[in-house]
């Protein structure tokens, strides 16, 4: 494990225990939440090497739902997905200004999104670093997948970058952020979904919140962190949108973490619905996305 004894956000050495929860997707291990008390920031402290995080990905359930036939979750899961991608296509060429342009889609999975955009004649390019996702996505639907960016030509830039509930896994977080700040476009815009850790839902659910997703989550962002954070690194925030679908699914898996039995569906749809009416004021939903030049 390592130990961080610095703010991975602005490296101030003033930081405490937030939460002690675990890992109750997989491992059942034990993990604290630090908060840095000079910004705010939450993160996974300790967490697994590097070279170690791969274990915790290693389960058909995280790496196959997205393609599984099973229950009803599973039969719900892939509907709302479907519905999903097309609305993030529409709002992709709404908040960009582009159609037809060049996307790259990091952290694209098994490459559904990324699929959808290339039937709309899309230039995609796609980075994945899990070989099992990525070969899904090459044989599949026959897309361009590298395993990171220094598999991309220098020379090529995106008119759109999306990172889709990536970057609360990235290791280098400052890091990657300015390497695909050279691969977008001089009029580029760039789209970042992640967990709302303020959101009612996580603040209902404290430890057993499933977006904490521990410790697959390294970094867990609010609204005010991460404009903080995007601010270091010379974005300007055009649009802060809803996830609103979010808040059911995390909400169903949070109520089995904590209770299970049959009434975690019928408790979870409430929660789902109380988030998103508690949230909307102030654009605080369980998900975001964050649009940015």
């Amino acid at each position: 494990m390592i130990k961080l004894h610095k703010c991975p956000l602005c490296a101030s050495p003033d930081i405490q225990t937030h939460i002690e929860t675990r890992d109750y997707f997989l491992s059942g291990e034990a993990f604290n939440i630090d908060r840095c008390r000079s910004c705010g920031f939450l993160f996974t402290n300790p967490r697994p090497e590097d070279k170690d995080l791969g274990k915790y990905y290693e389960s058909e359930e995280y790496l196959s739902h997205d393609t599984r036939v099973g229950g009803l979750k599973d039969l719900l899961y892939g509907t709302v997905k479907k519905v999903a991608i097309r609305q993030k296509v529409k709002l992709v060429e709404k908040y960009s200004g582009k159609k037809q342009a060049r996307i790259l889609d990091y952290g694209c999975g098994i490459g559904s999104l990324l699929h959808e955009f290339k039937k709309n004649d899309w230039d995609t390019t796609g980075i994945e670093p899990n070989e099992k996702a990525a070969a899904f996505a090459r044989k599949q639907y026959d897309l361009k997948i590298s395993p990171d960016v220094s598999g991309i030509d220098d020379a090529q830039k995106f008119d759109v970058i999306m990172l889709w509930h990536v970057i609360e896994h990235l290791p280098l977080l400052h890091d990657t952020i300015e390497e695909l700040k050279q691969k977008l476009s001089e009029n580029g815009t760039m789209f970042i979904a992640f967990p709302n850790i303020e959101s009612p839902d996580a603040v209902k659910y404290g430890k057993y919140w499933a977006a904490l997703d521990v410790p697959r989550h390294l970094h867990h962002f609010s609204k005010a962190t991460f404009s903080n954070f995007i601010g270091k690194h010379g974005f300007e925030i055009r649009h802060i949108l809803p996830m609103k679908f979010d808040s059911f699914y995390v909400s169903l898996l949070s109520e089995q973490y904590r209770n299970g039995g049959l009434l975690s569906w019928p408790k979870a749809f409430m929660a789902g619905y109380a988030s998103n009416r508690k949230a909307k004021e102030e654009v605080n939903y369980s998900s975001l996305i964050f649009v940015l030049k």
